[in-house]
């Protein structure tokens, strides 16, 4: 019996991962977006990540970097895992 609780209890965790993923993903797109397009402003930190991976990339972009901000691809990958699921008394 216990193994059963604990499997279906492993399926609703990993329903529940995939349905917070894409609710993360339905916010993180638009505001990646409008901080990209509309306000073509890093608030990210993605120039200082290119800063560090990449510096002599960075030194080049450095003058236009907003602008070039503008127009680069950014990918990403949410994975959310939930570890333990607790009670709660509300």
């Amino acid at each position: 019996m216990d193994r059963t609780r604990s499997k279906r209890s492993e399926e609703y965790l990993s329903e529940l991962e995939d349905e917070f993923t894409k609710i993360a993903e339905q916010q993180v797109k638009p505001a990646l977006d409008k901080i990209q397009h509309k306000y073509k402003v890093d608030v990210g930190g993605f120039g200082e990540q290119l800063r560090i991976k990449y510096p002599k990339v960075c030194r080049k972009v450095k003058p236009d970097w907003d602008k070039r901000f503008s127009e680069v691809p950014i990918t990403y990958d949410i994975k959310i895992k939930l570890e333990n699921q607790g009670s709660s008394t509300d």
